[in-house]
């Protein structure tokens, strides 16, 4: 009897972290840029003959942050970018403002902290949407390689994106302890550096486009003075993304998917080529 109550009371012990495991509170309060900073930049193709072109466009981002994705995001981009293509590269730089909101979601019972800090968290993260905003500036360059008639492979592309933020959740955020989140992201500006390779089929009247990304926040590194909380310290912002492009001939229209840790979105985006018309612009490629 002794030895069977030993037993049951050693299995308890060795699943309690287990079944108390789930009433963990988790936050991870982001910069809204981390993974919505570097939408899809249209780029003529090199058999479309134009060396240089200028587009404006529009992005329109929804999708899920924080623990669970339990928070949502909504924002909209504008833009304009320049691009150029000369012998096997490709570049382009432009600007682009952006307006959005941040809606924090509820906490229910099976992701709150320990009972020491229950009381807090419904006063201070209540549920409620905080406008935030930004601007910023950047460009590219990739090396491109074609193949079949007009079409190309842009074998690898690299691109930077340095983005200002401000509004509410950018207060909200300076001002939250540093004890009610694993990690909050304690800067408004962030620096976004891409890697990106991406398949561009020409088609009649325009291209259909695929494109992948693995991109980053190296203006802040992995964790140290720019995240507070209990996590801080192992915490950064890589994110992946892959995007589907149309062009027909002036109007661009792209689906971009972007994934990284504790924020999933998607954008979809039109862009217009700017600029009089040239004079033969879907001669055939002859290589």
């Amino acid at each position: 009897m002794k030895k069977t109550t030993a037993s049951l009371l050693n299995l308890l012990l060795l699943t309690a972290p287990v079944l108390f495991s789930g009433c963990a509170y988790h936050a991870y309060f982001l910069s809204p840029f981390h993974a919505t900073g570097e939408p899809y930049h249209t780029i003529p193709l090199k058999s479309d003959s134009l060396r240089s072109a200028t587009y404006a466009s529009g992005v329109f981002t929804e999708g899920g942050a924080n623990s669970r994705l339990r928070d949502n995001v909504f924002s909209f981009t504008g833009s304009l970018h320049r691009s150029h293509n000369f012998g096997n590269f490709q570049a382009f730089y432009g600007a682009n403002i952006a307006l959005g909101s941040y809606n924090t979601g509820n906490y229910d019972y099976n992701d709150r902290r320990p009972p020491i800090r229950y009381d807090t968290l419904p006063r201070i993260l209540k549920a409620n949407s905080k406008f935030f905003g930004g601007y910023g500036a950047g460009g590219g360059i990739d090396f491109a390689l074609p193949f079949g008639r007009g079409s190309e492979w842009r074998v690898v592309g690299v691109s930077f994106t340095l983005e200002k933020e401000f509004g509410d959740y950018w207060s909200f955020r300076k001002t939250l302890p540093d004890s009610l989140a694993d990690a909050t992201f304690n800067n408004n500006l962030v620096g976004l550096l891409g890697l990106s390779t991406e398949l561009a089929f020409k088609v009649r009247h325009g291209m259909i486009g695929y494109k992948l990304m693995v991109a980053g926040d190296v203006l802040n590194g992995y964790g140290g003075s720019h995240y507070k909380g209990v996590d801080s310290t192992q915490y950064g912002m890589i994110f992946f993304q892959q995007s589907l492009s149309f062009t027909h001939e002036r109007v661009t229209g792209s689906f971009q998917v972007n994934v990284g840790n504790h924020v999933m979105n998607a954008q979809l985006g039109v862009g217009y080529r700017l600029g009089r018309r040239e004079k033969n612009p879907f001669y055939r490629y002859e290589p």
